[in-house]
């Protein structure tokens, strides 16, 4: 999960260049969902 910025106006949020906050996650049968938090761009 990358939520972040388009600073340069490209409709690519959080490209490795633009303010970004990432987390990675594992999905599945047992965990169909997961709670990432704030993903505030920094």
């Amino acid at each position: 999960m990358i939520g972040g910025a388009d600073r340069d106006g490209n409709g690519v949020y959080g490209e490795t260049h633009e303010l970004r906050d990432e987390r990675q996650v594992t999905l599945g049968e047992a965990n169909p969902s997961a709670d990432v938090g704030d993903l505030t761009p920094r």
